[in-house]
């Protein structure tokens, strides 16, 4: 056995690429995958035809429609729908849509769409909030929307209030105002108060509010950004109970200050917070579980002799605030980090560019990672090179296959401007192991449909694995913690491994609950490069809870199989010539 494994190793060593990320790690494939998509900005992802494959909302005709970019397998890209999935309105026309939310706030498990818009007429920044109901039988809506009664401060934020499994919303009437929708199966929404204690502090415009898990325990709490900071609001037994306020970095006034993200930059299974700011050039802040304060992740962007700093407002009609997109594009286990810089130039104009930051491990000397373990290093060339003004960027698995790409909005310099989108594929030579899981409906669901393209907000994902040295690797993400101001997060979660091809110990899914008792299921010995699809349901019994897998070879993979062949196929002849020569010697012996 022992000769076995060392035979083995040695055709596997062989055939195994070494070679690490190459300085251009990226590819432009925008005219392969996005043929015939002229303008557009991206708004929000969703399986909207329940195909098991992500497509595309996007923003266009000036801020006036909404176009469905479907996603097809067979011709490896992208399709423009025919007709708009929310067409122009006719007549006079006082209102941008600002965002774009798929969901399923009726229950039905069909895709919905929330759409906001911007009155231009009113002279604030007070948003319209409508939902088109999804049609079962063919890709489009309900023409007749849902609008709300109101007019908002901001843009709704999105939670599971009751635990019931439909969106419900997070909303303003005034400053400080604070209600909850709750959604209903009927298409209605009922109106409750946030808190029994009346006015509660202004939400910040535009506000960065989550609805993700803060202390660890697989349940989907409450960040809300106000003018007292940042307010955690925890779910203590189905109730949302105000925890704490967590102060913003001192020193750097508001409008210098971006949007929070929450990840798990670190591997301790904790959600930490990120914070983009302009103080003193491009900063990023984070504020981590284990240390409970505000520390600097990274800092003075320069590169070529130029400053650079996080992008500020573009000159398209919708607001894009500084936001930071994390995923993991190296597939090491740790979320990177993806965003725009900007550096102003001697004559006044403004150079924009994506850059990718990658998390990486701190040298024990350096100081400028204060108490951080990790730190994000910039990659000026890594292939995100355009010559357009680059207003947005996100991470997304074009392809399918458990690894992230990366989306770009650009804008024209014609007047008006003209946005339109940009693809890079991941060419990563590294040969990295992945899981990818997405949470389904947890709702009863009818003989014709598929618990998939709901787009669930708030379920927490939790992972163990074991290294080659027998340490334990675990993280934590929620699924679409954020859906305000372009958030661009992904219908899914994808966790590297690195290139450890070992199981999966443990996977574990949690929802909102509304009593004591967490709903939350584990699975074991999890095969890698798995893209995993959770159906909660009932969302109320665990225990019932299906876990549907697929498996995505990679080139490690295909390399392991076929030296696991050879060597069957070596010993095999080992075997043979050694029986032959035992007959041989038989036969002389007689």
């Amino acid at each position: 056995m022992e000769c076995f494994c060392k035979i083995h190793m040695i055709i596997l060593l062989l055939f195994t690429d070494f070679t690490v990320c190459s300085s251009k790690s990226l590819t432009e494939v925008t005219d392969t995958l996005f043929t015939g998509v002229e303008e557009g900005i991206i708004a929000a992802f969703g399986d909207f035809n329940v195909d098991k494959l992500t497509d595309i909302f996007v923003i266009t005709n000036g801020g006036q429609q909404v176009d469905l970019l479907v996603a097809k397998k067979t011709e490896n890209g992208y399709v423009k729908e025919s007709k708009p999935l929310i067409p122009k309105k006719k007549g006079n026309i006082d209102s941008i849509i600002t965002s774009v939310v798929p969901g399923d706030f009726d229950g039905d498990v069909q895709m919905d769409v929330l759409l906001t818009r911007k009155l231009t007429s009113s002279g604030t920044n007070s948003v319209q909030v409508e939902i088109y109901w999804g049609n079962t039988t063919v890709i489009s809506v309900n023409p007749d929307p849902y609008i709300f009664s109101y007019t908002f401060q901001d843009e709704p934020t999105l939670l599971d209030w009751n635990a019931d499994m439909l969106p419900d919303l997070l909303m303003e009437t005034s400053p400080g105002n604070r209600s909850i929708w709750l959604a209903r199966s009927d298409r209605t929404f009922q109106q409750i108060p946030f808190s029994q204690n009346g006015l509660s502090p202004p939400m910040t415009v535009p506000h960065s509010n989550a609805f993700v898990d803060l202390d660890g325990d697989s349940t989907a709490d409450l960040l809300i950004t106000s003018n007292d900071g940042l307010e955690v609001w925890l779910n203590s037994e189905g109730d949302f109970v105000h925890s704490r306020n967590i102060s913003l970095p001192s020193g750097c006034a508001r409008n210098n200050i971006g949007q929070i993200t929450a990840v798990d930059i670190d591997q301790d299974t904790y959600l930490d917070l990120l914070l983009p700011v302009n103080c003193s050039g491009g900063e990023i802040y984070v504020y981590t579980h284990k240390h409970q304060q505000w520390q600097k992740m990274a800092k003075n962007f320069s590169h070529d002799g130029k400053l650079w700093e996080f992008a500020r407002q573009t000159n398209l009609n919708v607001n894009l605030p500084v936001t930071l997109r994390v995923g993991d594009f190296d597939m090491d286990g740790y979320p990177d980090v993806l965003t725009v810089l900007q550096h102003t130039q001697s004559d006044g104009k403004t150079e924009y560019k994506a850059v990718l930051l990658l998390n990486m491990e701190c040298d024990a000397e350096e100081k400028s990672c204060e108490k951080n373990d990790r730190k994000f290093v910039a990659q000026w060339k890594s292939g995100l090179d355009v010559d357009a003004q680059v207003a947005a960027a996100a991470f997304f698995d074009l392809y399918e296959n458990g690894i992230l790409d990366i989306l770009l909005v650009t804008v024209s310099s014609s007047k008006p401007p003209v946005p339109s989108i940009s693809a890079f594929r991941n060419d990563l030579s590294t040969d990295a192991y992945f899981v990818k899981v997405t949470i389904g409906s947890g709702r009863e669901c009818p003989p014709d449909r598929k618990p998939y393209g709901v787009n669930q907000a708030g379920a927490t994902i939790k992972y163990a694995a074991t290294r080659t040295d027998r340490s334990t690797q675990e993280s934590s993400a929620t699924q679409l913690s954020q859906s305000a101001h372009f958030a661009l997060q992904m219908p899914y979660t994808v966790f590297g491994l690195g290139q450890t091809p070992n199981f999966v110990d443990t996977l574990s899914v949690g929802i909102p609950t509304s009593s004591k008792t967490k709903r939350v299921k584990e699975w074991t010995q999890i095969i890698p490069n798995s893209q995993m699809m959770v159906v909660p349901y009932p969302y109320t019994d665990p225990s019932k809870w299906v876990l549907k897998l697929s498996l995505t070879p990679s080139h490690m993979v295909m390399v392991t199989a076929a030296v696991l062949v050879g060597t069957c196929g070596c010993v095999a002849i080992i075997v043979a010539v050694l029986q032959w020569r035992e007959k041989v010697t038989e036969t002389c012996f007689f």
